[in-house]
């Protein structure tokens, strides 16, 4: 498992590097200091456009804390966020109306 993760860590890395550019330093989580950790203020860039502000207002009417390591690229919260949350809204329902599955 360890290999495993480190893989993952290393690609999350690479990708931060190609699509975060702008964005420099480590993020801090758990009392260390990470590559694959975005500093807290850049969060929102862990999550697919348009997900975090919609998902952050969604927490807050309902009074739900989010994870606390949403800044972790390494975040499976983060990872299921962006992978059902477009779900919750119309579009989102719309595009898995369209879609036909055959047996």
């Amino acid at each position: 498992m360890r290999g495993f993760k480190t893989k993952i860590r290393n690609k999350q890395i690479q990708w931060r590097a190609e699509y975060l550019p702008e964005i420099n330093g480590k993020g801090r989580q758990n009392g260390g200091e990470y590559e694959h950790v975005l500093p807290w203020k850049h969060r929102e860039h862990g999550f697919f456009p348009d997900t975090y502000d919609s998902l952050s207002a969604h927490l807050k009417e309902y009074g739900i804390q989010p994870h606390t390591g949403i800044h972790n690229l390494l975040s499976s919260w983060v990872v299921c966020a962006n992978f059902y949350w477009p779900f919750h809204i119309a579009e989102g329902r719309a595009l898995l109306k369209e879609q036909r599955f055959s047996g």
